[in-house]
């Protein structure tokens, strides 16, 4: 591994409090890494809103790896975190970070005009409430479960 991928994740570890943190998770398939997912929070005490953002290899669009973490960081959020909302982000050219996006459950909070590498492109913004993720559909209660959070909890300083 390169030593600046090393530096900016222990840059990340190294400056974790209550209100300003950021949760790298790996996604793994077959043991081998596949992706990542993010979470962050600024104001989460005040807000109770938590930022996600993924990654998943190239060759493995289109099997259901990234709807699933996404599922699994939104039940993180919610139900070990106790968000309040759960935001993500994606420019309009790519249409399956945004299908996952309406798939799942979240509404289209807004879109806007951002700089990218030197050009102006759209950036919608998506945004899931607690209210909405208290009522989702059925299909979407995958009976996922939490267990070993407190440690998580502590180390973000957000324990109540």
């Amino acid at each position: 591994m390169r030593r600046n991928v090393l530096e900016y994740h222990w840059d990340l570890r190294s400056r974790v409090d209550a209100d300003d943190w950021r949760l790298n998770l790996g996604i793994y398939k077959n043991g081998r890494i596949v992706g990542v997912q993010s979470m962050s929070a600024k104001g989460f005490l005040v807000l109770g809103s938590v930022t996600t953002g993924s990654w998943v290899a190239a060759g493995l669009h289109g099997h259901g790896i990234g709807s699933l973490a996404r599922l699994l960081v939104l039940h993180l959020g919610f139900e070990g975190l106790a968000a309040q909302e759960m935001v993500c982000e994606a420019y309009t050219d790519n249409p399956a970070s945004n299908a996952v996006s309406a798939k799942l459950g979240y509404r289209l909070a807004d879109e806007r005009r951002v700089a990218r590498d030197g050009s102006p492109v759209i950036m919608r913004r998506w945004s899931m409430t607690r209210e909405a993720w208290d009522g989702r559909p059925d299909h979407l209660r995958a009976g996922i479960r939490s267990h070993g959070l407190d440690p998580v909890i502590k180390y973000l300083g957000i324990s109540s």
